[in-house]
């Protein structure tokens, strides 16, 4: 694992990421500037939001999570290229469809769902900065209209995209380079960040992929230890991120209206813990 100095941090490292866009006007223009649309009004944005539909299936945590009045966005930084990245993109949207749609509600009332993979380098390998997915009958030539909509975007081919705002950011997340208002505004925010937080713990560890190790193995009873020698502030947000993915697994058994004590048992939360999130 690296850990970086705070005078190093870049936009496109795991927590200087999900720092800056939980500024609702500079998620909303990443957004909107990288997939071509037009986001009404979006809440506070939800930074490392967990999902678990059930208790024993794999659970996801998503870098920044979005909600407008028709849709649910998810917006992941990828700095490195793994084999199963189309995988996990399709997971990512499966999940949202299931944990995003309220019990007994009409099918026509799900929302579209978005999920958005920014990645550095080229993971097609085709040179293109731009990469749209949605489910297509290859027979007749037909899309099927399910709300789901897929991004993978290779900022390493900036010079190849066309549409100027796109491409302003797409070089900044490969190179740094701010080259119009809104990279730039979101070049400031990088450096206010890290003058603000120079001092603070938080940021002491911001090159790892922080807290994943540990929420992973609540939602899937996996026993990944931490390595001698961590940090007492990695130990105490480990712990952390490891309660509130409880928390997060509990809620969803009690939309599903199991039992208490059943709850209790597999979450090690008490029942008095539990009533409050009733």
């Amino acid at each position: 694992m690296t850990i970086k100095r705070i005078e190093d941090l870049k936009f496109t490292d795991d927590f200087m990421f999900v720092y800056i866009m939980k500024d609702p006007e500079i998620c909303k223009g990443v957004i909107e500037r990288l997939i071509g649309i037009k986001i009404d009004k979006i809440s506070f944005p939800e930074l490392q939001k967990n999902f678990s539909p059930f208790f024993d299936s794999k659970g996801i945590r998503l870098d920044v999570f979005v909600e407008d009045s028709t849709r649910v966005i998810d917006v992941e930084i990828q700095t490195g290229l793994t084999e199963d990245l189309c995988y996990r993109i399709s997971y990512y949207e499966k999940i949202m469809s299931v944990s995003s749609f309220k019990k007994g509600r009409p099918y026509r009332e799900m929302k579209d769902r978005y999920v958005i993979f920014i990645c550095i380098d080229d993971y097609f390998r085709m040179g293109k900065p731009f990469h749209k997915f949605r489910y297509y009958d290859v027979e007749n030539k037909i899309f099927l209209e399910d709300g789901g909509y897929l991004y993978i975007i290779n900022a390493s081919a900036f010079l190849n995209e066309k549409n100027l705002e796109r491409k302003a950011i797409l070089e900044y997340i490969k190179k740094g380079n701010a080259t119009d208002d809104f990279t730039h505004q979101i070049d400031d925010a990088v450096r206010n960040a890290i003058e603000k937080n120079r001092s603070k713990e938080d940021f002491m560890f911001a090159g790892l992929k922080y807290y994943d190790t540990q929420v992973y193995a609540a939602y899937e009873g996996e026993k990944r230890g931490i390595a001698i020698g961590l940090a007492k502030g990695i130990e105490k947000g480990l712990k952390q991120g490891s309660y509130q993915a409880k928390l997060e697994t509990a809620r969803n058994m009690i939309l599903d209206n199991l039992p208490l004590e059943t709850i209790s048992r597999y979450t090690n939360l008490s029942i008095a813990e539990l009533e409050k999130l009733k």
